[in-house]
């Protein structure tokens, strides 16, 4: 008993159509992977670019960031300047 084919003997590729057509594939293959490289080689420049200037901005930084004592009381003051309260750590004055 013999197996059936998918294909009639005749319409059969021969071994070197076969061979040219994976060759196309192959060709075609690397030319989509060297457009698709040349399209993410400006990403990855500006990713560089900034990954650069980061590194630039941190290596400026002082070690020890100064930082001020901060005031022991806050005068809120309306649009005029005039005082409307004074607040501190330990009391709270109106003023009006």
């Amino acid at each position: 008993m013999s197996s059936p084919r998918s294909t009639p003997p005749g319409e059969r590729l021969s071994a070197g159509r076969v061979a040219s057509h994976l060759g196309v594939m192959l060709a075609v293959a690397v030319v989509m992977g060297v457009v698709v490289a040349g399209l993410a080689i400006p990403f990855a420049g500006v990713l560089g670019l900034g990954a650069r200037d980061v590194a630039k901005t941190m290596d400026s930084l002082p070690e020890a960031l100064k930082t001020e004592a901060l005031p022991e009381k806050t005068t809120i003051v309306d649009s005029r300047g005039n005082t409307i309260a004074t607040l501190s750590t330990r009391t709270v004055s109106a003023c009006r």
